[in-house]
């Protein structure tokens, strides 16, 4: 009998699944696959660890660990305490030399169970530190929280794929937070150099943040901050999300943006505040600066009370309006709005170094001047 192509092509689909079910299988097979982990697995109960060491001459600790709630606090006395949880599955190696302490969770096996990926969520470690430590912590973990509370460090290091990050009370030489997929709190932060904090998914809520310098890198993260003091440059490279600077104060602030708007209730910057953005609506009710250069391709922006010397702007699609601080005797003038209304003169000089220079291709121009 003869099997036409319209017949055969009907067979199609099913070889198709076929071979699907069949390379799903041989996954399963090399990842240890039984049917009995299509249940819920039960494991053998944790067993809870106390442990004290004395601090001494320990100047590093590090936490490696996963599927574990972490918490820094401080000690009542002056020992390290550390309280854990384990079975046989999942011990926890505690090792101390002569100058650091290590926690590290370790897995006999790897089994894939197929329906049990939330089974260890919250295994709980705590340490209590005392005042005297001024070491480093290195924390390196996922699927679970971090909390520090009221501690001083020389530098505090935090890796979280998945889990949320909380500090407060805490004064570290440096502070660097990579945390992927969770949000970030910080209460009362005093980084004496740098501040660094890389976040791809989850809010970030600041207040009282200080440091010597910041640089802030975030994918799709919603940023909160306010009374925020950088001693020298503020920096945030930012995709998606809306931001709300609040009050902040640096020498320099640079923002690249790509989607989302941007407010501030005050920002005050010695020198340069740059902006380069791409879809942000940015609505400042006060910015005080030596210079500042805004590039914002599809935007509007209204700027309350703006105060600098250099006032450059450049914008394709979308309205500027600002009150700005002083008279237009003030500043050197050239402006256009190629597609929109202009209350600026198109070209005003005078023997003032002030200048503002402002273009826009499909928007308005409102600028008023106050003494």
């Amino acid at each position: 009998m003869k099997v036409t192509l319209k017949q055969l092509l009907k067979y199609v689909p099913v070889i198709c699944i076929l071979l699907g079910l069949l390379l799903i299988g041989g996954g399963f097979a090399m990842a240890d696959f039984k049917m009995e982990n299509l249940q819920t697995v039960e494991h053998k109960p944790y067993m809870k660890r106390e442990k004290t060491i004395t601090m001494h001459q320990i100047s590093s600790i590090r936490i490696d660990s996963y599927h574990s709630e972490i918490n820094i606090l401080p000690a009542k006395d002056d020992n390290i305490h550390i309280q854990y949880e384990e079975n046989d599955e999942y011990p926890m190696n505690v090792t101390k030399d002569a100058t650091s302490l290590q926690l590290k969770r370790a897995t006999k096996s790897f089994q894939f169970n197929f329906f049990d990926f939330d089974r260890e969520l919250n295994i709980p470690i705590t340490i209590e530190l005392p005042k005297a430590f001024h070491g480093k912590l290195d924390i390196d973990t996922s699927y679970g929280n971090v909390t520090v509370h009221d501690m001083a460090y020389q530098n505090i290091t935090i890796n979280n794929d998945h889990g949320n990050v909380s500090l407060s009370k805490l004064k570290a030489e440096a502070v660097t937070l990579d945390v992927a997929y969770g949000s970030v709190v910080l209460n009362d932060v005093n980084s004496r150099q740098a501040f660094q904090l890389n976040s791809e998914h989850g809010d970030i809520i600041s207040k009282n943040l200080k440091a010597d310098s910041a640089v802030l890198t975030t994918a799709y993260s919603d940023i909160t901050l306010d009374d925020t003091e950088i001693t020298k440059d503020m920096t945030l490279y930012h995709e998606h999300a809306p931001v709300n600077l609040g009050k902040l104060r640096a020498q320099a602030l640079q923002i690249e943006s790509a989607y989302g708007d941007i407010r501030s209730t005050g920002l005050t910057i010695a020198e340069n505040a740059d902006f380069s953005l791409e879809r942000s609506d940015v609505t400042l009710q006060k910015l005080s600066a030596k210079d500042m250069t805004m590039e914002n391709a599809y935007g509007d922006t209204m700027i309350s009370e703006l105060d600098a010397d250099s006032i450059l702007m450049e914008g394709e699609r979308g309205s500027f309006s600002a009150t700005v601080k002083g008279s237009i005797d003030d500043f050197n003038i050239l402006s256009e709005a190629e597609h929109g209304d202009n209350t600026l003169p198109t070209k005003y000089e005078n023997s003032s170094r002030r200048k503002l220079q402002i273009n826009v291709e499909y928007g308005d121009i409102n600028v008023k001047f106050q003494k």
